[in-house]
């Protein structure tokens, strides 16, 4: 395990730390603008998704919201410059995950990816050089680095690009769905609409995306030419599916994290080829070195690595790697029960449509009302609810407390939902029989009240 300890240029994790810093920073811009002002996503009093287990995990009144996120856009920038960075990070870190935990029904890969990288650069000297700390306290820079800071980022990313790719090993993908009815649905686009309705796109990138996930790690690593081509590719696709879909801040985090499979000291020769075509930039390189001047006697010391939090990182590597193979011990599949789908990096994997209601029936007087979500929901929550078993349950447990507060608890809440997974045929999602007001949610196992895909049925 010698290889962790080698010492390396800081200059990749110090770009790192920039891009991730500007990355928090437009995130949580969306989050205030976007989600919180103008969806009102995190509603005081109101109802939203909980992760099991994090049923606690409430919103604040609309005023500290508003403040909460002002002073997390201002955690990413201070990131991005090295400012305080630590602190900064922590508190990037545990408000990232809090907003995170808030809604289920606004889930995205790369919200979870950024959570999971928050509290990873917490224990990285990301700031020890180029920044605003390093500005401060020249002598307190650092120009390498153990190798093991550097590699539990590429083992993220390696992570995501490969179970992304093994996600895509299934019958509906392989058969250029839902992508084509993804790729057919822009055809207005201006400019490129006529290239969206070609009948050989989404199975290019289908085959493509497919190919791209499983093999780009092995060609960032074999050699500098396959590095370039690995790339090249990544910004192709990423590029693509930018202009296709509204994924946020994916691409670029991707891109940033692929860059890191190059030379440690990649930033620096950007950095000097600029520095030699932009005034500004030969200014502010000069500026800075001037400064880090002032500790002529600068000795530079590498912290001994820390076995505890090496383990932690492994237990955490581990913890990585096994998670996106539960659902495979959970009966169904995956992409029409939801179970063991999120947490796994199963990416633009399916589209499901679903519409129906519950019915709420007083077994005391014998009345039965009918219960449409649209009514008690928010637009998307209502929307996701009709393709999201666990939804479905927390839904009906929301129903269930309504009717204790009015003092009616003999009761029996069922859901008549019918759904579609990728253009497929349309059926009874639940059984409309459970009185989902009686049964437990199983994390870690089926539910048995999901029914089999329609089209699995006579299989």
């Amino acid at each position: 395990m010698s290889f962790l300890n080698k010492n390396m240029s800081i200059y990749s994790l110090v770009f790192f730390r920039i891009m991730f810093g500007i990355l928090a920073f437009a995130e949580s811009l969306a989050l205030l603008f976007h989600y919180h002002l103008k969806k009102n996503a995190y509603e005081f009093g109101g109802f939203q998704f909980k992760y099991f287990g994090f049923e606690w995990v409430q919103p604040m009144p609309k005023t500290l919201m508003t403040i909460f996120f002002i002073f997390l856009i201002i955690s990413g920038i201070l990131i991005a410059i090295g400012k305080w960075y630590r602190g900064a990070a922590v508190f990037f870190a545990f408000g990232i995950t809090y907003t995170f935990l808030l809604e289920k029904s606004y889930y995205l890969n790369h919200g979870y990816l950024l959570c999971m990288l928050s509290f990873i650069i917490i224990l990285l000297p990301l700031n020890k050089y180029f920044s605003f700390d390093v500005w401060k306290n020249p002598a307190s820079r650092q120009l390498q680095v153990p190798y093991w800071n550097l590699l539990i980022l590429k083992l993220m990313m390696a992570i995501v690009y490969f179970y992304g790719g093994l996600a895509k090993i299934n019958w509906d993908w392989l058969n250029a769905k839902p992508l084509d009815r993804w790729v057919s649905a822009k055809s207005d686009m201006f400019l490129l609409g006529p290239l969206w309705d070609q009948e050989w796109v989404p199975w290019f990138m289908s085959y493509g995306g497919l190919m791209l996930d499983l093999c780009i790690v092995p060609l960032l690593i074999l050699s500098r030419p396959t590095r370039w081509l690995a790339l090249g590719m990544a910004v192709f696709f990423h590029i693509v599916n930018t202009i296709l879909f509204s994924i946020g801040i994916f691409p670029v985090l991707s891109i940033t994290l692929t860059l890191l499979f190059f030379e440690p000291d990649f930033p620096l020769k950007i950095i000097n080829w600029l520095s030699k075509r932009n005034q500004f930039v030969r200014k502010l390189q000069d500026n800075w070195n001037r400064k880090m001047e002032t500790s002529p006697h600068f000795v530079e010391t590498i912290s001994p690595v820390n076995n505890v939090i090496l383990i932690g990182l492994g237990i955490y590597v581990m913890i990585q790697l096994l998670l996106p193979f539960r659902h495979h011990l959970i009966p169904g599949d995956v992409a029409w029960t939801e179970e063991g789908h999120r947490f796994s990096w199963r990416m633009m994997l399916r589209s499901k449509r679903g519409s129906g209601h519950f019915k709420v029936a007083d077994l005391d007087k014998n009345i039965v009302a009918k219960i449409y979500p649209k009514k008690e929901l928010t637009e998307r929550q209502a929307r996701k609810i009709f393709g999201q078993p666990d939804m479905i349950y927390q839904f009906a447990q929301k129903l269930k407390e309504d009717y204790k507060n009015k003092g009616i608890d003999n009761i029996a809440i069922t859901a008549h939902i019918k759904a579609k997974v990728n253009g497929g045929k349309r059926g009874d999602f639940v059984d409309p029989e459970v009185d989902l007001s009686k049964v437990e949610w199983k994390v870690f196992g089926h539910n048995e009240w999901i029914l089999a895909r329609p089209e699995k049925l006579n299989k």
